[in-house]
């Protein structure tokens, strides 16, 4: 074998051109599915950091809420053991070097229990910390807490500045933790303030549910049904309000429409690999010609087919 190698070795630097073809051929064959296959991976396949994460789901992607209707209806989801709402928000951190523009989520206080996940360092949300006057408090991802405050331990109990206001940090997530999305750098409650009145009628949040033992996402989708029906009924909404609502897995919420489009993506660089394949093989067979005599040669003096098979391999 190591003969054969020897000799393959030889072969190749007597023939440049054919190797240098050969091998960029099969890299950006498989370099290209390397890529797309990790990224399909990440998305599609690998499982999600929560807690059972097929029991959670999203009311998705045409009927936000309010915080009253949330407040006034939530007894009509009886298929669910767990709810929260979500809405993504733009923070302004400043007083830890430059000012930077950070994307965060504000949620209902029981987010962190629902997907059932802890915090690396600290805690998460106190379940009375979305009422109003303690929800200055701010849980960190891991990326911020290494990119801007350098690991430091000792910044859960201290104040940071978001939006000129003081939050105090309670707790960092562990590193790979993310929610919804991978670019979401921080976690603040949403306070349930019934004096917000100018708030209330604004449908901007997303309900996010934990499933009961034995519900099924048709038993949540009918709770969804009644509580658009009373809306409709009860409230100055569009005509369309809730038309296009479902109850979505919580990684066909994530991955949204792009799963088709990774698939395509997956399966056309698949072809591109077929075709480096058949290139190289191409070349093989046109280099083999060449060799004919060669190989009868090798025949002739004792060479067997599994020896001539190995160094052609």
């Amino acid at each position: 074998m190591i003969r054969d190698l020897r000799f393959a070795v030889r072969g190749l630097r007597k023939n440049p051109r054919f190797t240098t073809a050969a091998v960029l051929t099969l890299a950006l064959g498989i370099g290209a599915n390397l890529a797309v296959f990790t990224l399909v991976n990440s998305v599609l396949l690998m499982p999600l950091p929560y807690d059972d994460p097929s029991e959670v789901v999203v009311v998705w992607p045409n009927a936000a809420f309010s915080k009253q209707e949330f407040v006034e209806g939530r007894e009509l989801f009886q298929a669910y053991d767990e709810l929260a709402l979500m809405a993504a928000y733009s923070f302004s951190m400043t007083g830890h070097g430059e000012a930077e523009r950070l994307i965060g989520v504000r949620a209902t206080a029981d987010i962190f229990e629902l997907l059932g996940v802890e915090a690396a360092i600290g805690r998460t949300f106190a379940p009375d910390e979305d009422q109003p006057g303690k929800e200055r408090v701010v849980v960190l991802s891991h990326g911020l807490w290494r990119r801007r405050f350098a690991e430091d331990r000792e910044i859960v109990g201290r104040d940071i500045m978001l939006d000129g206001q003081p939050y105090t940090v309670i707790g960092v997530m562990p590193e790979g933790f993310f929610f919804p999305e991978v670019d979401r750098e921080l976690w603040v409650p949403a306070p349930l303030d019934p004096s917000e009145a100018n708030d209330y009628p604004a449908h901007y949040l997303t309900l996010i549910g934990r499933l009961e033992d034995g519900a099924t996402l048709g038993g949540a989708r009918s709770d969804l049904g009644r509580f658009i029906a009373i809306v409709r009924e009860t409230r100055e909404v569009p005509d369309d309000f809730g038309a296009d609502a479902d109850v979505v897995t919580l990684r066909s919420y994530m991955v949204g429409d792009t799963r088709t489009a990774l698939v395509i993506i997956l399966g056309a660089v698949g072809f591109v690999l077929l075709l480096a394949c058949v290139n190289v093989a191409n070349l093989m067979l046109a280099r083999g010609t060449r060799r004919v005599r060669e190989l009868a040669v090798r025949t002739a003096i004792g060479a067997g087919r599994h020896q001539i098979v190995r160094q052609l391999l």
